[in-house]
């Protein structure tokens, strides 16, 4: 009957013990609620809806104790977690513009305590570096420019054998009534010329009536809106003339079209319709020092004028030139 007892007594104070020790264990899991707010210059508090909460304990979190997950307040600004060890901890809020944190409050919270995040304007530092760097001239033309090479010149058909008769194929040259060159929607009085860089327009006409054998000729440029200083007095566009370099190394001569064309009047061949030989001699004074480039144009054209009431044989306009070019 002793022995009986014993083992109730024994049973019973394994239960208180057991009770005992599963209530604090199940003590020790709280829920925390709490709002956040902004409050404007006159005081006044507003809720903060959509911010994020974090929890963090302030004395660190036990390495065996998982993360406390992050939370969003709701359309009141009221946050809750849940599951929660006692402990001390800070309420972290982050919003749109807004951050802010609460004081360090412990749990379980004191009868009658609230927490509550204020949260202000994020304060947002920008960084503007200067650095200093050389700016650099583009030396892009800006101006169209049209061109003539050599081949160009040599083998394009010219009436007159002139450099000047290549020019309407540069775009916007074009050949007036009168055979004059108008540029760029200019007239010829209106355009601007330079041979080897020196400007060659008679200050009277404003025209050019500069003649330069075509075999000393290396290219024709038109600028039709040139920008440099060294241009000016014109209105329409620039016409420039390079000539060729003298050899300096070696003797070089040339003859070209000093083959007569006949002249054929009401289907007979009557005489010479034009000749225009054209010689040119190049070579060294003294061996890579000093050079020097002759060349020679005779001009003989004879032009029917069908329209002149004059004999078949009369009619003709005769034009008779020699042009010398030199240079050293």
């Amino acid at each position: 009957m002793l022995f009986r007892s014993f083992r109730r007594l024994v049973y019973v104070v394994g239960v208180v013990f057991l009770f005992s020790a599963v209530v604090p264990a199940q003590a020790q899991q709280l829920s925390l609620s709490g709002q956040a707010v902004n409050r404007d210059a006159a005081g006044q508090t507003f809720a903060v809806p959509g911010a994020t909460i974090t929890l963090t304990p302030v004395s660190g979190r036990p390495p065996e104790q998982p993360a406390i997950p992050v939370v969003e307040t709701d359309a009141e600004g009221v946050f809750r977690f849940s599951e929660l060890p006692e402990g001390c901890y800070l309420a972290t809020a982050k919003s749109p513009g807004l951050v802010g944190q609460s004081d360090a409050f412990c749990l379980p919270l004191a009868e009658g305590q609230a927490v509550t995040v204020a949260m202000t304007l994020d304060i947002v530092i920008e960084n503007v570096e200067v650095t200093a760097a050389a700016v650099a001239i583009d030396p892009t033309e800006t101006s169209s420019t049209g061109a003539v090479g050599r081949s160009t010149l040599a083998n394009a058909p010219k009436a007159n054998k002139r450099y000047e008769d290549v020019l309407p194929l540069i775009p916007g040259v074009l050949r007036g009534p009168s055979g004059e060159m108008n540029m760029n929607g200019s007239r010829a009085a209106q355009a601007g010329a330079q041979f080897n860089g020196v400007d060659v327009t008679d200050p009277v006409s404003g025209t050019s009536s500069l003649n330069v054998p075509i075999e000393a000729v290396s290219n024709v440029q038109v600028l039709s809106n040139p920008y440099d200083a060294q241009y000016g007095g014109f209105a329409g566009a620039m016409s420039t003339v390079q000539t060729k370099p003298a050899n300096f190394q070696d003797l070089k001569f040339s003859l070209q079209n000093f083959g007569p064309r006949l002249r054929r009047r009401d289907g007979a061949i009557m005489g010479v319709e034009s000749i225009t030989p054209r010689l040119t001699v190049t070579g060294p004074l003294k061996r890579g020092k000093v050079a020097f480039l002759a060349s020679t144009e005779y001009q003989f054209v004879r032009s029917d004028q069908e329209n002149a009431n004059l004999p078949l044989l009369e009619r003709d306009i005769e034009r008779e030139a020699l042009n010398i070019f030199a240079e050293v």
